[in-house]
């Protein structure tokens, strides 16, 4: 199963059984242009990483950062600070929504280790 149908899977026996689902679109989310992380990788990294519609060029971004751990690490710090921050808001309305459980589709979320001290109950699944 490629990871589209899987998260087609994902979303849909979820929402048969009503769990709220955060995934990683979290991200695009955050370096909508003009946002403070998309300013920071432009700062970062230069105008030149930009589509003609002013949003991130993900595969040329991608292909500058991704082998070199140095810059890596500067796209993780222009970026998940707001991509952690939007993962609790979307978290917090879900409480107050009254929901009981959330699942957190989000493999580098996990991987990195951040605020794991906050979950409950963790499953991996590994396809």
């Amino acid at each position: 199963m490629n990871k589209g149908h899987q998260k087609a899977l994902n979303n849909f026996v979820c929402s048969v059984v009503q769990i709220a689902v955060i995934t990683e679109p979290s991200y695009i989310v955050v370096v909508k242009p003009y946002q403070p992380a998309w300013k920071a990788l432009v700062q970062n990294f230069g105008r030149h990483i930009l589509l003609p519609n002013e949003e991130i060029d993900r595969e040329k971004l991608g292909k500058i950062v991704f082998g070199d751990d140095a810059k890596r690490r500067v796209l993780n710090k222009c970026t998940h600070p707001a991509v952690y921050s939007s993962i609790w808001w979307a978290l917090l309305k879900y409480f107050v929504k009254g929901e009981k459980f959330v699942i957190l589709d989000l493999p580098l979320l996990y991987e990195s280790g951040v605020s794991l001290f906050l979950l409950k109950d963790v499953i991996v699944v590994y396809w």
